[in-house]
């Protein structure tokens, strides 16, 4: 049934499968030689849902902790009740639903946490832990999270989303201090994060990062086999190897000398159980966010705290599975059995095949732009059939065929073209060239240039890492203004972070007489793109129907208060008496 059978990486450990005659995962063991790091042992109910998992894990010190998961279940597959035992922690998870698959309570080892929700569209409300904090959220109309207020001890901190038209998130504020700034392409991929004084650019294979790159100059390329990431190579040769469970969590991390660096065992929805070193990759394989604490899903994010999505699902489900009709339940309330790689479409994680699956379908996403899972189900499902890995020997990095009309060929390009790397906004047609005469995989970093109609758009990174120019970069060689209404103090820009970014408009070649046109304020203020761009900020093209010229500023590390100094404040010409 071509399920992998073992796995022999780059510095001598193995990994070994085992399956049930259904073909769910039965064990998954990794041994250094005739050490045991990682032994993992499924059992599952008649359902085929998990019942218990057994085995042991290695921390970062080389200490082995047994560890042991009990789950149950209601009719409905949903989880209710989840022992979680690491050595000597244990946790204990207790939930319970309402129809429609909304969480109404959770009790942490006998701490109790009650949720309310608006009966109109499941959008969360309130969550009130008993002795603890009490959260309050707020959405736009279009269902995006706004606001999580967290009260704790009668202080409170202030949590602020804003999102973009179509609907990806741009920033996240405590209080007023950013917390992420993010930045997509034209798919709705996030291809910049900028998180305290730390800035990374990604680009993807299908689904996957492909690649990530620092404004330190520091950078990993991810080797990948038929959709399962195998090993991270960063600066200096040095290699990273990851060793998943059955969803595909990052279970441990070693390098070439056999050390771990990473151990983690979760809690069901995602929440750390005894972590050991750091690692962006984590539950489920996808990449966590460490100042939010929010998982990115590719077209969506989830908070694992709360078991749900902060913005509602494109996809509006199927009325022959009431539970999907839920926007923002995480896979339907079954987060031991099944996975959502795109935030889309769930995927039984525990059977085989369903790394092709999950393969299918993410190169249907990519190649087809499609976001619901009417368009690309079948892709999975081809994947699914044509199976997951069939081998990998001698540390080989490759694609392997992966179904649903993606062959060797196809997976190839795509692993080393990175042609799709920064693709541009959805307004502009983008014809990109890439420089391919090394494969990613070696280290090279791509050199890539993209001609637009109208405008010329240039993305480069020479083979040394160094000269990123920030992504979104939307204006071409020359310098555009960027005119924004008011005074532009530090205040006014933190009142405008809060209520979801800092609005202005800029263009090419656009005067300050086109692009202060229908601002309201007597007074405006001037600056540029590359003086935004020249203190870390950035200038991210939104632009909408009513207003081509729309931008969103996105600050520096020095914040509002240097990115106040920038604007020569003058009076509006339309507001001058002529």
């Amino acid at each position: 049934n071509d399920q992998v059978k073992g796995i022999a990486y780059g510095n001598g450990l193995v990994t070994n499968y085992t399956y049930t005659k259904l073909g769910q995962t039965s064990t998954i063991r990794v041994k250094n030689g005739s050490t045991v790091l990682l032994y993992l042992a499924y059992s599952y109910n008649k359902t085929g849902t998990v019942g218990i998992v057994t085995g042991n894990i290695t921390n970062t010190s080389g200490v082995s902790s047994k560890l042991k998961d009990q789950y149950r279940y209601d009719q409905l597959q949903r989880l209710l009740y989840a022992n979680n035992t690491v050595g000597s922690l244990k946790t204990v998870l207790q939930y319970t639903y309402d129809t429609l698959g909304n969480r109404l309570s959770q009790t942490l080892n006998g701490v109790s946490t009650s949720y309310t929700y608006d009966s109109n569209n499941s959008e969360l409300k309130t969550a009130m832990t008993t002795n603890g904090p009490s959260i309050f959220y707020s959405y736009y109309p279009n269902g995006n999270l706004k606001t999580s207020n967290v009260t704790v001890g009668g202080n409170t901190n202030h949590w602020s989303y804003a999102w973009n038209i179509p609907g990806n998130l741009l920033s996240v504020t405590n209080n007023t201090m950013v917390q992420g700034y993010y930045a997509y392409d034209g798919l709705g991929r996030r291809i910049e994060a900028k998180e305290g004084a730390s800035t990374t650019f990604y680009s993807y294979t299908g689904t996957e990062t492909l690649s990530d790159q620092f404004t330190s100059g520091a950078s990993n390329n991810y080797v990948y086999a038929n959709g399962l990431r195998i090993a991270r190579m960063g600066e200096y040769v040095s290699t990273y190897y990851y060793h998943v469970d059955a969803l595909g969590s990052t279970r441990l991390v070693t390098d070439a000398n056999h050390s771990i660096v990473f151990s983690d065992s979760y809690q069901a929805y995602g929440q750390d159980n005894s972590p050991s070193g750091t690692e962006a990759l984590k539950f489920t394989g996808k990449p966590v966010s460490q100042t939010t604490g929010l998982y990115y899903e590719y077209s969506r994010w989830y908070d694992p705290s709360i078991g749900r999505f902060i913005s509602q699902d494109s996809d509006p489900g199927h009325r022959s599975d009431p539970q999907s009709l839920n926007y923002y339940v995480y896979v339907q309330n079954n987060p031991t059995s099944n996975t959502d790689p795109t935030g889309h479409f769930l995927i039984e994680a525990l059977i085989g095949a369903a790394v092709g699956a999950a393969v299918g379908y993410g190169w249907c996403v990519a190649s087809t732009g499609g976001w619901t899972s009417s368009e690309c189900g079948y892709a999975a499902l081809g994947g699914a059939a044509s199976g997951a890995l069939i081998g990998l020997t001698d540390g080989a990095s490759l694609l392997l065929e992966s179904g649903a009309g993606a062959g060797g060929a196809l997976a190839t390009d795509e692993l080393v073209n990175t042609s799709d790397f920064f693709a541009n906004t959805e307004s502009v047609t983008t014809t990109i060239t890439t420089d391919t005469t090394s494969s990613i995989s070696t280290g090279a970093t791509p050199v890539i240039s993209s001609t637009s109609s109208g405008s010329t758009i240039s993305i480069i990174t020479d083979s040394s890492g160094q000269g990123a120019s920030l992504t979104s970069k939307l204006f071409g060689g020359e310098d555009p203004l960027v005119v924004r209404g008011g005074l532009n103090t530090p205040q006014s820009l933190d009142t405008a972070l809060l209520k979801g970014g800092i609005s202005a408009n800029s263009a090419p070649g656009a005067t300050v007489e086109q692009l202060s046109q229908g601002l309201p304020h007597t007074n405006i203020g001037v600056t540029t793109v590359g003086s935004i761009r020249g203190i870390g900020g950035d200038v991210i093209s939104d632009a909408t129907d009513e207003n081509p010229f729309h931008v969103i500023i996105v600050p520096g590390p020095g914040g509002t208060q240097e990115l106040s100094a920038l604007f020569d404040i003058r009076p509006n010409p339309w507001k001058v008496p002529r």
